[in-house]
């Protein structure tokens, strides 16, 4: 037995094949350890044994400070005051319940056994197959440990290396990070995940094989994982068989299952995916922007904002009913996709073939440059479908096609096919109107109840045998500052016909039945029927034509040259409101017309000038020598068109007028 005691100074230790006593004092001495039974004791500074020297392998366990360190033959060394192990060339196992100890394998393949924060590992990259076993609930494996098992209880945060790493977790709900390298992961029991946070990049994660990952995920495998967690970037997790939770984490992460044998069937509610049949069968996904759909008849559903379903080539579903939802499918699918949305406006993303409106509302629908069938709802629907042959199912409400991005006229009628522009081969069932484009249009009601409006160019529009309302321009009057002259044939029914409000031209006929007509400066023609015609601007045509008509004639501006009013046949009514001079002739044989004169108070304020064969009546107070500014020109009256026989002025007073061409000599 020997006894060998150090230096002050840092020294090397060697004792003899017996059991020797070593002592290392002060400074950071190495004690080499032999055979025999030793003491070993490292006294002051960082000391480290190292067993290089033995053949066989050793098997180190640090307790309470202490180490006791078995050999191959069997003889135990003691140590006091050691900070570090280093283990023999062959297989060894290094056991430490304390922290501040480092163990170092070298060569073999090594068992590490940690059951305390604050121990390192030191391996060498080509130093043998070496494993650590940790009951250390946060554990990182040190460079170039090839495996780690979590051998404790409670739940397990650990961290792979740049190697390829085994990992294998525990009994409770696990997270694991592989780091670089092909890693394979071991979730055990519980719930455990596989997380990619700590990438410094996007990462492709293959759940059902290993060919298609890239990034730290590139070899990865997965086993008893219930949930995998991407980057921080844009990542995209090719879905496996296995029930999944997949969490995207941030960036822009999809979700693929181009993998799966079987159509699969995914529904967002409340930010969270959740899957049914195929490879989605369980799964729930998380922080997932997009979802890539098989080749088979997929179902999409989306219930929240902000995700993407590409569908494949199958004939696939998507129901829509939260806006921030993007669709994507491919160009020469063969597939037949189907849109269900419950939004009161919605467009069809590219090539997808029908939507549906599910909701109650009044909905906006806008097609897209495919053939598409569009179905309304129970509400007053509004349809753009754009370039392709389109069919339109209008339901229940008042439905209306618009082809207002038509970057060209189109010929539409009800009954029809379409033609030209966007209209070209588009169909309508339960349509109840039509919307022109901003050129030259046909457009042609059906025999029901048919609104059409014309919009921008000069239109031909015809109603037919229903009530119709036909507008030049818009409906709602916003029709730019365009000038047009439109055609407007009201046809049978009781017809409402509106130019546009900047109609330079138009020609506005009534037809049969009991029409409402207004123009602004274009030409209104009552035909049959009783009819109320307007003129709002200046140079207009009134006509009534046969019947008992009510002509309307107003001026725009102060001092503006109204419209020119024809009676017809019939008892009709002439209702003056302009402030500027207006012209009528009544050129019918009926005895009952009336000829109102809002812009005079009473009959007192009337004067009656002749100029030539006509008729001029106007304020007394309008200082008018010639042809007044203002009032009313009865053309032709001295010439036998005195066909008016009451006058009414606006407090409400009626007179009649003797049947003579001087029967206003009655007012002086």
């Amino acid at each position: 037995m020997a006894v060998v005691n150090g230096t002050s100074e840092a020294d090397n230790l060697v004792g003899t094949e017996g059991n020797d006593e070593l002592y290392g004092l002060e400074s950071d001495d190495r004690i080499w350890g032999t055979t025999g039974s030793d003491l070993l004791n490292g006294g002051e500074g960082f000391d480290s044994v190292s067993y290089q020297m033995m053949s066989k392998g050793v098997s180190v366990d640090f307790r309470e400070g202490l180490a006791n360190v078995t050999k191959a033959d069997g003889s135990v060394d003691t140590q006091v005051g050691i900070e570090k192990v280093i283990g023999s060339f062959d297989n060894d196992t290094l056991v430490s319940s304390v922290s501040g100890i480092t163990l170092e394998g070298d060569n073999g393949d090594d068992v590490y056994i940690v059951g305390s924060e604050g121990v390192t590992i030191v391996e060498e990259e080509r130093g043998g197959y070496d494993e650590l076993r940790t009951s250390v609930n946060t554990q990182r494996m040190d460079p170039f440990l090839d495996k780690m098992i979590f051998t404790g209880t409670g739940d397990f945060k650990g961290y792979g290396n740049a190697e390829a790493n085994v990992i294998v977790a525990g009994a409770g709900n696990d997270v694991l990070w592989g780091g670089d390298g092909g890693d394979q992961f071991m979730g055990g029991e519980g719930f455990d995940t596989v997380s990619y946070t700590d990438s410094l990049e996007g990462v492709s994660i293959e759940l059902s094989s290993t060919w298609g990952a890239t990034g730290i995920a590139f070899g990865d495998t997965y086993s008893s994982i219930e949930a995998v967690q991407g980057s921080n970037f844009n990542d995209v997790i090719f879905a496996g068989e296995s029930a999944m939770v997949v969490d995207g984490a941030e960036g822009f992460d999809a979700v693929d299952y181009s993998r799966s044998n079987d159509a699969v069937s995914i529904e967002f509610r409340d930010g969270k995916g959740f899957g049914s049949g195929g490879y989605a069968e369980g799964d729930t996904l998380i922080n997932v922007e997009k979802v890539v759909g098989t080749n088979l008849d997929d179902h999409f559903t989306a219930n929240s904002t902000g995700v993407t379903f590409e569908g494949g080539w199958g004939s696939d579903v998507y129901t829509v009913n939260s806006v921030g939802v993007t669709i994507v499918e491919e160009w020469g699918s063969p597939g037949y996709d189907e849109l269900y949305t419950s939004l009161s406006v919605m467009k069809m993303d590219p090539f997808i073939e029908k939507m549906t409106y599910t909701g109650t509302a009044d909905f906006t629908g806008y097609g897209n440059e495919s053939d598409n069938h569009i179905f309304g709802g129970s509400g007053n629907d509004l349809f753009f479908g754009g370039a392709g042959r389109d069919v339109f199912v209008g339901g229940e409400g008042t439905d209306i096609v618009s082809y207002d991005d038509s970057d060209t006229g189109v010929v539409a009628g009800l009954w029809k096919i379409g033609q030209n522009g966007t209209a070209e081969g588009d169909m309508y069932y339960d349509i109840e109107g039509l919307r022109g484009s901003r050129f030259n249009d046909v457009l042609d009601a059906s025999r029901d109840d048919t609104s059409l409006e014309g919009g921008n160019g000069d239109d031909v529009i015809n109603g037919n045998d229903g009530n119709d309302h036909l507008y030049g321009g818009l409906k709602s009057g916003l029709d730019g500052d365009t000038a047009q002259a439109d055609k407007l044939f009201g046809g049978d029914g009781d017809d409402v016909i509106v130019s546009a409000a900047h109609d330079f031209g138009t020609e506005a006929y009534g037809g049969q039945g009991n029409d409402t007509l207004r123009v602004n400066s274009g030409s209104a023609f009552g035909d049959d029927g009783n009819d109320v015609l307007t003129g709002t601007g200046n140079h207009y045509l009134l006509s009534g034509g046969s019947g008992n008509d009510v002509l309307n004639l107003n001026v725009s501006g102060q001092s503006g040259t109204g419209g020119v009013a024809l009676g017809g046949m019939g008892d009709d009514t002439y209702i003056v409101n302009a402030s500027g001079l207006v012209s009528i002739q009544d050129e019918g044989w009926d005895l009952n017309d009336t000829l109102i004169l809002n812009t005079l108070a009473n009959i007192s304020q009337m004067n009656v000038t002749r100029i030539g064969d006509d008729a001029y009546l106007h304020s007394a107070n309008d200082g008018s020598t010639g042809v007044p500014d203002s009032g009313v020109k009865l053309a032709g009256w001295y010439a036998g068109f005195n066909n008016i026989e009451h006058l009414q002025t606006a407090d409400g007073q009626v007179y009649d007028l003797p049947a003579t061409v001087d029967g206003f000599a009655m007012f002086g």
